[in-house]
């Protein structure tokens, strides 16, 4: 299957608002940039508690990895086609189109998933304030977790049980 598949509706809006989002910090930051303390924290330890400070030019390096990061993964998966993806056995010439928009739902849910933990960061060091003790666990397990239920929910629709 060599045409690619093409973007559902709702995948195409949520994939134009996640851009949207990724940009946002560029038009934010210079709107509240006077309100932005001169020192920041740069570095949380594993308490929570902020343990190494920089200036506020260190606020551009958030938004420009996830920009980066943003642009990297919908290029990536833009530019290599299907057929060179290493897929469960089940899936089939036929069924490729179906597997590629679970593959992209999982790709959306992740770049949601670094933005927002992306924009979380932006805005604990914006406002100098300290993350709970739980804010990192929460964030990976919410993000591992939803790769492995897609992962799961991949083997169940095509995963082939091999005899």
């Amino acid at each position: 299957m060599k045409k690619r598949v093409p973007y559902t509706p709702l995948q195409l809006a949520c994939e134009i608002v996640l851009a949207v989002l990724a940009a946002l910090p560029f038009i934010l930051l210079p709107l509240f940039w006077s309100h932005i303390p001169a020192r920041i924290p740069t570095h949380f330890g594993i308490s929570g508690a902020a343990d190494a400070w920089g200036s506020k030019g260190n606020l551009w390096i958030v938004p420009c990895m996830a920009a980066g990061l943003y642009v990297f993964i919908t290029l990536i998966f833009a530019l290599i086609p299907p057929t060179a993806w290493n897929t469960p056995e089940g899936v089939t010439d036929e069924n490729r189109g179906a597997f590629v928009r679970v593959m992209r739902w999982m790709m959306l849910f992740v770049k949601l998933c670094m933005l927002g933990i992306m924009a979380q960061t932006l805005w604990t060091q914006a406002n100098a304030v300290s993350t709970p003790v739980w804010d990192l666990p929460l964030n990976l397990g919410i993000l591992l977790g939803g790769i492995v239920l897609f992962l799961i929910y991949t083997y169940k629709k095509f995963g082939k049980v091999l005899s």
